[in-house]
Formats: C-alpha cells, structure tokens, sequence
C-alpha cells in the first residue's frame, strides 16, 4: 500500500476523525480527498502525472528559452490530459487541472499559429465545458 493510501485509510479508521472528506461519500460525489488520492493513484490516470512533468518541465520551462518549443511541449501535454479525461470521465484531478489552468492557458496560447491555437480550444473545451466561451478568445 503506497503511502497516501495509508494516510487516507489510518484516517478513515481513526476513532477521533470528525472531518468530512476522507471517504468516498462524503462531501458529495467524488469532491474530497479521498478522490484527489484515488485520482492520482489511479492507473487509468498515469498519463496524466507523464503530462502534468511535460506541461511544467518541458513545456513552462522551455519557455524563457524558446517560446514555441515551450507551446509544442504544453500542446503534447494537453493532448496526454485529453485522453486522460476520456478514459476516466469526470475525474476530479482533471477538473482540478483545468480549474488551475483556465487563466494560464488562455493568456499562453493568446499569440500561436492559428492551428494550434484552434486545438487548444478543443482540447480544452472537451476537458472544461463550463469554461468553452473563455477558450473561444484565445482564437479571437
């Protein structure tokens, strides 16, 4: 058993718990630590921990260096979470992730070919729904 799990599973059994948020129903569905942890212990979600390093290391680091190779690192990344987002619909980490991003993203991809721009607001709007309209900028 990892860690994390551990830390959940000593807490779940402890007799002086009186938080909320430490299993699965509470809270309301999958909206609790439980779920950040199964989240990002998930197999289905492994991508997603190769595409956040890509999206940070190589993507938002490459940046002050090289600016397109940064977009086409972050782009590859968006892509690794969109798959993510499919096999595991409705995940909380993803939301999470998007949550996060949604101001980043938008400001990143204000200046890039039309064509990435164009699939970063796919990307984006399968991954974000609530948030298509502020996407929709980035290609104006």
């Amino acid at each position: 058993m990892l860690t994390a799990e551990k830390i959940v599973t000593n807490i779940q059994n402890s007799s002086t718990n009186s938080s909320p948020g430490w299993r699965p129903g509470d809270g309301g569905k999958n909206r609790n630590r439980y779920w950040i942890m199964e989240n990002l212990l998930n197999p289905r979600v492994r991508p997603f921990r190769n595409a956040i390093y890509t999206y940070h290391r190589k993507g938002l680091d490459m940046f002050s260096t090289n600016a397109d190779q940064g977009k086409a690192a972050v782009l590859l990344a968006l892509e690794d979470i969109e798959k993510v987002s499919g096999a595991y619909f409705n995940s909380m980490i993803i939301q999470m992730f998007s949550y996060a991003k949604k101001d980043e993203t938008g400001e990143m991809w204000k200046i890039a070919p039309r064509p990435q721009k164009e699939r970063v607001i796919q990307i984006m709007s399968k991954i974000d729904p609530a948030n298509t309209q502020r996407y929709r900028e980035i290609g104006s």
